[in-house]
């Protein structure tokens, strides 16, 4: 059986959101379970309420839903803001060392490479960053070895010609009659 992925950022949001459905309903719920019964509770040793008794524990009731309804939004608020500061700070921590590192492989520093870290498409991602670099710095050093080759098979003639342009012009070289 397949393992479902949990390190994709598709399903990591979609579990985020869902979560906060989830607590919302919970709390809508809740509120709603506390504000049905609209009759305060009934003693069997106490007189029955009045209709002003009764008046005033329904406009309690209803403080006490706004009061808790404000509470719960004040909270699922506060949660969420937090929720998308850590998932975002999650998700843009990998992409600040991904645009660190192409900033440092602009400069010439052909030698860096990327720590892979974050959800299955961040590691993909810092793994191809890292394959291009090292092609990056394997091409630049054939570059160079190929300047040095061509370098050194260009200096042994002109060498040559110059010893011999040398020597014309201090007249050591003989001319062939």
């Amino acid at each position: 059986m397949k393992r479902l992925p949990l390190n994709r950022l598709w399903l990591q949001f979609s579990l985020a959101f869902g979560a906060m459905v989830i607590v919302a309903v919970m709390s809508v719920i809740f509120v709603g379970i506390m504000m049905r019964s609209e009759r305060p509770p009934v003693d069997p040793a106490t007189p029955p309420p009045t209709e002003e008794q009764q008046l005033e524990f329904r406009t309690r009731m209803r403080q006490v839903f706004a009061q808790s309804l404000i509470s719960i939004v004040a909270i699922g608020g506060a949660i969420g803001v937090a929720a998308g500061i850590w998932m975002s700070r999650r998700m843009t921590a990998p992409l600040e060392e991904l645009a660190n590192g192409t900033k440092r492989i602009g400069a010439g520093e052909l030698t860096h490479r990327v720590q892979p870290q974050g959800s299955e498409e961040m590691l993909a991602l810092a793994q191809s960053f890292n394959q291009m670099a090292a092609q990056l710095q394997k091409e630049a050093q054939m570059r160079q070895n190929l300047l040095a080759d061509v370098a050194h098979e260009l200096r042994t003639p002109l060498t040559v010609l110059q010893g011999n342009l040398r020597a014309m012009l201090d007249d050591v070289y003989l001319k062939q009659e």
